[in-house]
């Protein structure tokens, strides 16, 4: 009987240890909502439009379970050059979908990210390259990419988070150059840093 009374004992005060110990550990809840910026390092792909794809771009995070997020995104770049009267601008629609693992303040997370991007820039002295005719000629070109992403973020505090992210992304990129059209299709690695602000 009194081994019983022992085993018992011994076993609600692990329980009650161990709800103190997870009640002095603040974890931070993942938010069902939250806005923040994605900025981007380095591109290893598209060096000619490098200078007019939008690289900085507003993230959504919905979070419908704690375990699984939404990430629409979108940016636009505009560029008005008074010295030669050219305007070159791009626009960026992307959509993340990804599984989470929380560990006290770190969230990490993998999934996928879907992007397209529009980018219409005047060539001006690279018509030659081209091939197109004289005068000043615009691109327009259209980029698809689609690709694994991994990722964590780390809270500061309740509601702000900053983390970073590595992809492998295939990209179909397809430009108009006067009445040429060039096709290219390639693999690519990407990495960003993310500041998020949690509702």
């Amino acid at each position: 009987m009194k081994i019983i009374r022992f085993i018992l004992f011994g076993a609600i005060l692990q329980l009650n240890l161990g709800l103190l110990m997870a009640q002095t550990e603040k974890v931070a809840l993942i938010k069902p909502f939250g806005i923040g910026l994605h900025i981007e390092q380095f591109k290893l792909y598209d060096l000619t439009d490098v200078n007019y794809a939008p690289a900085n771009k507003l993230i959504f995070t919905i979070s419908p379970w704690s375990s699984f997020r939404f990430e629409p995104e979108f940016g636009f770049r505009f560029n008005n050059d008074k010295t030669n009267s050219k305007k070159n601008h791009g626009v960026y629609f992307g959509l993340g979908a990804f599984k989470m693992i929380q560990h006290n303040k770190l969230n990490i997370y993998g999934g996928v990210r879907i992007e397209y991007a529009s980018i219409k820039w005047n060539i001006g002295g690279s018509s030659l390259i081209y091939g197109a005719a004289g005068g000043n000629p615009t691109s327009f070109t259209t980029r698809f990419t689609i690709g694994p992403a991994l990722g964590c973020e780390y809270y500061l505090g309740e509601n702000f988070a900053f983390g970073g992210e590595l992809g492998l992304k295939y990209a179909s990129l397809k430009s108009t150059i006067s009445d040429k059209e060039l096709k290219s299709n390639y693999f690519t690695t990407d990495t960003g840093l993310f500041i998020r602000y949690y509702f």
